[in-house]
């Protein structure tokens, strides 16, 4: 419920360095060779884009 307006805070404040950054998180979770590397390069990928927000509340419960 929280994380569409953190995309849509994010996509706000994202600059290519970020996107390209993202893009690679998501390929390697594509190339991923086991559900739990796939988990974490997921949770790398929303963790930086609620980073991005820059929002303690936010970052906090992502991370539970």
């Amino acid at each position: 419920m929280l994380e569409p307006a953190a995309t849509g805070a994010a996509a706000a404040v994202l600059g290519a360095r970020d996107l390209r950054a993202l893009r690679k998180i998501l390929d390697r979770g594509r190339a991923a060779a086991t559900v739990e590397e796939f988990v974490l390069h997921d949770t790398a990928f929303h963790l930086r884009i609620v980073e991005a927000v820059d929002n303690p509340v936010l970052s906090m419960l992502r991370q539970v």
